[in-house]
């Protein structure tokens, strides 16, 4: 599966499909109800802009940001870069180090095997990772 052509990975049960990125991010970038063409969330894959650090892409869906949102830190590029570690129900994404924000972002996704549940655990860290998956 793909996502205007870049890569994805999917997380299914009767009742909904996640897909996430595969190469990029960490991020979510379709929800749908089984049998259903329809995403619930947002997708604009053709908006970018130049940060310090590189084109940022918005791609729609779901990313993991910090607070306070300010340019260019929030901004920083996650196109590249990320580990994805399949899970027994879902999926763990760790993002590529933002050198010039000391950070990285994870999002471990679980699917609840018998009802339309999904849960997010987001992380920001350089405390410990709650993922196995190696970063950098």
């Amino acid at each position: 599966m793909d996502y205007y052509g870049l890569p994805t990975y999917v997380i299914q049960n009767n009742h909904l499909q996640v897909e996430v990125l595969a190469q990029a991010g960490p991020r979510i970038v379709r929800l749908r109800r089984a049998g259903m063409d329809e995403n619930l969330l947002a997708e604009t894959p053709d908006i970018s802009w130049l940060t310090p650090h590189g084109e940022f892409r918005i791609q729609g869906g779901h990313r993991l940001w910090h607070s306070p949102e300010i340019s260019p830190r929030t901004y920083h590029p996650d196109n590249d870069g990320l580990k994805l570690e399949p899970l027994p129900d879902g999926v763990c994404l760790v993002g590529a180090p933002e050198i010039a924000n000391s950070l990285h972002k994870e999002i471990e996704i679980h699917l609840a095997a018998d009802r339309p549940a999904v849960a997010a655990a987001p992380d920001v860290w350089p405390p410990p990772s709650f993922c196995s998956a190696p970063a950098g």
